[in-house]
């Protein structure tokens, strides 16, 4: 038996430059989603117990849009934006227990799923001409939220 063969191996000993802070680096994006949703809610409660369970669906328009400030040759603020439908699900679960006839003590959670399908993406040029449409892949965003909290009652 011979030795094991190994892979060429090519290393490159060239130093990467170092990437940020960079001064006066203020870009953003802001994205929005907007439509119609179906959902439904189931509430109750025994003793000093309550529950809650939310869901929705969404159909929901996609409008995203971003300044990329450090670029002079991009249109200031908005330098690009996205464009696209999708839509989307909401999630919530609650639990209280109630300490005292006007006081209790609330947990929730909350879960979000979007999906944007193929759209389009604009750049804007300085001089107010757009660079470039073309088509926006995808747009997927994911959150969850847990949190607690108290219900003051007044009667």
């Amino acid at each position: 038996p011979g030795e094991p063969t190994q892979p060429n191996a090519c290393i490159d000993n060239t130093a990467t430059p170092e990437l940020g802070p960079f001064d006066g680096l203020h870009s953003s994006y802001n994205a929005q989603w907007q439509g119609p949703f179906l959902g439904f809610e189931v509430e109750g409660q025994r003793a000093r117990i309550s529950g809650l369970f939310r869901v929705e669906y969404h159909l929901a328009d996609y409008d995203g849009w971003g300044q990329l400030n450090l670029r002079p040759e991009f249109q200031q603020p908005r330098s690009f934006e996205h464009t696209s439908e999708g839509n989307g699900w909401v999630m919530n679960m609650g639990v209280g227990y109630q300490l005292t006839n006007s006081f209790s003590l609330d947990f929730m959670s909350d879960l979000q799923s979007w999906k944007a399908r193929e759209g389009i993406d604009r750049l804007f040029l300085a001089d107010g001409s757009v660079a470039e449409e073309r088509e926006l892949n995808s747009v997927e965003w994911q959150s969850y939220a847990l949190m607690l909290g108290g219900t003051l009652r007044f009667r």
